[in-house]
């Protein structure tokens, strides 16, 4: 897959606590090699995230610990002599620890 271009909203509380919701578009590459000489389309996707996190200042730095949940499109691609198709769900649950530096 490309990387995904994402852009996001931060909301955070004074308790450190966060949420944060986005929304990605990506471009899913399909490079298989068929004996049969059949190839897939690039298929474009997009997808919707919603996380909850927790952020502590440790002074010139932070950090995070974040769980979210992303839902994206269900892929359908078919190959261009229309004999086979796959499909595939993207969707999953992703849990992160950040260490950064505000400017």
């Amino acid at each position: 897959m490309q990387s995904p271009v994402t852009a996001y909203v931060l909301f955070p509380t004074e308790s450190g606590l966060y949420f944060k919701a986005g929304y990605s578009y990506a471009t899913l590459k399909i490079s298989e090699n068929i004996v049969s000489g059949s190839s897939y389309p690039d298929e474009d996707i997009m997808g919707y995230h919603l996380n909850v996190g927790y952020e502590h200042d440790l002074g010139e730095a932070f950090v995070r610990g974040e769980i979210g949940h992303s839902e994206w499109d269900t892929v359908t691609v078919k190959s261009n002599s229309n004999r086979t198709s796959y499909s595939a769900d993207l969707d999953g649950t992703s849990y992160r620890i950040s260490i950064g530096k505000a400017f």
